[in-house]
Parts: structure tokens; C-alpha cells; sequence
């Protein structure tokens, strides 16, 4: 079978609109650890979902991200992870791991360049996905794109250095109870003038439910710090 990528190649090269070479909302197999499905929007925008080893995209935070950027009609490329299901990568030297995590992230921003010109980008990564992300990001014409950082690793990592690096504007969702939710990890971020932290009361690093909060009550705490950095939709 004929990879989606060559759709999109072949499309390119004929001047047509890639974007209609994977309307279809099927998953696709972009590498042997990521799974890709592309719904297409009405307007020149495009959100790319980038979730962690276990938070997948069907979980409530990227629920609720997706239908916020499906509403405005973007365009919408969710990613899914299967690393923890490869016991080879599981227990593979960690810096093994980061290689792999490196190369795919490339991937999907390459796949994210074939997609064609976008006017508005948002890339959204956790935890393992926000490595991803940053590799996505290293990987072309990403300077403006608006990038949304969910429980990012920021102890004995330069991910921190990747978050300010990207001239992009930055949002940092922490969980008050994530280990990297420390002042000495997130001092740096909040000096950076195109970067903002919004600390999310209650969660850790797996946003997961507790006896104080439901996964609900995490996930609109996370969504209203989105509004407040940035209001989403369209004026007008």
C-alpha cells in the first residue's frame, strides 16, 4: 500500500491542496510509534495534538482541546504514542529512548510542512509529547506557530531551554503537583517575555482525578487558563 505521505507528496508536486490528499479521518501510520488521524478545517489554521506515553488524545484534557479547535473551525492533527506498548523502547538506555522520541517528533513536523501553508498554527505536547513537540518545532518553518506545553519534564532536561528558545508564544500548563512544578524549574520560563505559566491547582502530572478533584474540574481549570492567555476564538 502506497504511504499517505506520497498522497501528500504527489500533491505538492502538482500544485494541488495536500490537505485533500488524507481528508479522510482514518488513523494513519506515520512511524512504527505514532498513529496520526487529520481532520481538515474551513479556515487556513491548524492545531496539532501531541499527547504522552499514557495521556492519548482521548483523554478529557485533548478532548476538550480538540472540540475548542474544531468549534473555530481549524484544522486538527492528533498524534498518538504507542511506546509504552514496545517493551524493546521501554526498556531501552533512556537516551535510546530520547533518539526515538527525537525522530518522530521530526516526523510529524514534516508531516505537519507537507500538510501545505498555514496563516495560525497551534502545537499542544505532553509530558513525552512536549519532547516531541519541541523536535516538531526544530524542524521547519515553525517561528510563529503557538505553542502549548502540558506537564513538560523540566528536571535534568534541557526542555526548559527548548520552551524559551522557541520565539514562538509559549503557554506552560504545570500541575501544582507535578516533580517539576519547582520555583527553580519554572524561574527561568517566567522570565521568558513569550512565555506564560499557568499552574494548575491540584493536578499532577498525570491530571488524574483525586478525593479534591475531578478529572473534570482539572480539565476546565487547565481550559480556562487557555482563555486567559489567549482567547481562542475568532473576534468578530
Amino acid at each position: 500500500m502506497e504511504s499517505p505521505l506520497s498522497d501528500l507528496s504527489s500533491a505538492n508536486s502538482h500544485g494541488g491542496d495536500a490537505r485533500q490528499a488524507i481528508a479522510s479521518p482514518a488513523r494513519n501510520q506515520l512511524t512504527p510509534h505514532v498513529k496520526w488521524r487529520y481532520q481538515p478545517g474551513d479556515r487556513n489554521r491548524l492545531a496539532v495534538i501531541m499527547p504522552g506515553l499514557l495521556y492519548h488524545c482521548d483523554k478529557p484534557l485533548f478532548q476538550a482541546l480538540a472540540q475548542e479547535f474544531r468549534q473555530q473551525g481549524m484544522g486538527l492533527l492528533q498524534c498518538d504514542f504507542d511506546y509504552a506498548d514496545d517493551p524493546d523502547f521501554m526498556n531501552a538506555p533512556k537516551m535510546n529512548q530520547l533518539d526515538q522520541i527525537y525522530r518522530d517528533g521530526k516526523s510529524i513536523g514534516d508531516l505537519v510542512q507537507r500538510l501545505g501553508d498555514f496563516d495560525e498554527m497551534f502545537l499542544v505536547g505532553k509530558s513525552l509529547g512536549a519532547m516531541a513537540m519541541a523536535a516538531a518545532l526544530d524542524s521547519g518553518n515553525f517561528d510563529q506557530a503557538r505553542a502549548i506545553w502540558v506537564t513538560p519534564g523540566l528536571q535534568n532536561s534541557t526542555l526548559g531551554d527548548q520552551i524559551i528558545a522557541h520565539p514562538g508564544r509559549s503557554l506552560v500548563l504545570m500541575g501544582d503537583l507535578d516533580p517539576s512544578c519547582l520555583p527553580e524549574t519554572l524561574a527561568p520560563l517566567r522570565e521568558a517575555v513569550q512565555v506564560r505559566v499557568a499552574v494548575i491547582e491540584g493536578a499532577d502530572h498525570a491530571f488524574a482525578a483525586s478525593d479534591l478533584n475531578s478529572e473534570e474540574d482539572l480539565t476546565q481549570a487547565a481550559m480556562q487558563a487557555l482563555a486567559n492567555w489567549m482567547p481562542l476564538r475568532p473576534q468578530g
